[in-house]
């Protein structure tokens, strides 16, 4: 089974598109489960483990970084991973300080904002590069204290930098990137440089959100990389 994490302020049904190719998913709604990276990355394994002989873990931007998390929290359990635009973390002390400042402003924005120009304003990030978002979003901020929450917790500053940390992971791992995503492209091809079973694929024509600009050519890799290692049956 692909388990699939979604990214920040997503939802669930952002993976609604592969499902007709690979109906065996679970797609967790990461906001009722917001912990620091350590205590979810083990909660998050335990509960995998309990219900999944034969886990597959994907994660997206934020879903990424959860990911690999929960793959070194648990490195044994999961047959291979998917890993999309995500950071490896902050090396530089100072970057991470901005970064802070940064993930504390997106929070103050999501309590004080109407949800709509909250919407707006994170969806013109120079990262997107105007790419629109996977789903409306107009009913995600029922989860708005658990999306608020993920600042704090699951925001880049708070994260260490997990680079010199995945080496020791053996599943196969997919790193999937944009073309128009080049400071994602890069931290991909550093990641890959020290898995040691990873390839990296930069799909053409897609940025930051490459799966949902890009359907066809992510699925395609996607399908592509479990089909190499036997994990389609």
């Amino acid at each position: 089974m692909i388990w699939a994490l979604h990214g920040m302020v997503g939802e669930p049904a952002d993976w609604n598109f592969l499902k007709s190719t690979m109906p065996d998913m679970r797609t967790p709604l990461l906001w009722s489960e917001v912990d620091r990276f350590t205590p979810w990355a083990f909660q998050f394994a335990k509960k995998v483990r309990e219900e999944d002989p034969r886990p597959v873990l994907m994660g997206y931007s934020m879903g990424g970084r959860l990911a690999l998390h929960a793959l070194l929290a648990a490195p044994r359990l999961f047959r291979a991973a998917i890993i999309v635009s995500a950071h490896t973390g902050l090396a530089d002390r100072e970057m991470r300080q901005r970064r802070w400042r940064q993930d504390d402003e997106w929070a103050k924005k999501l309590r004080s904002l109407p949800w709509e120009t909250f919407l707006r304003i994170w969806n013109d990030q120079a990262v997107f590069d105007g790419s629109a978002a996977p789903g409306e979003r107009l009913t995600t901020f029922r989860w708005r204290q658990g999306i608020i929450r993920s600042f704090d917790c699951w925001g880049l500053s708070r994260q260490e930098d997990l680079l010199p940390k995945i080496s020791g992971l053996q599943m196969p791992v997919l790193w999937i990137s944009g073309e128009h995503d080049p400071v994602y492209s890069e931290l991909g091809r550093e990641a890959v440089a020290c898995l040691p079973q990873a390839r990296h694929v930069v799909i053409p024509s897609a940025g930051h959100r490459v799966p949902w600009e890009a359907q066809e050519a992510f699925t395609a890799a996607v399908t592509a990389f479990l089909s190499s290692e036997n994990l389609l049956t």
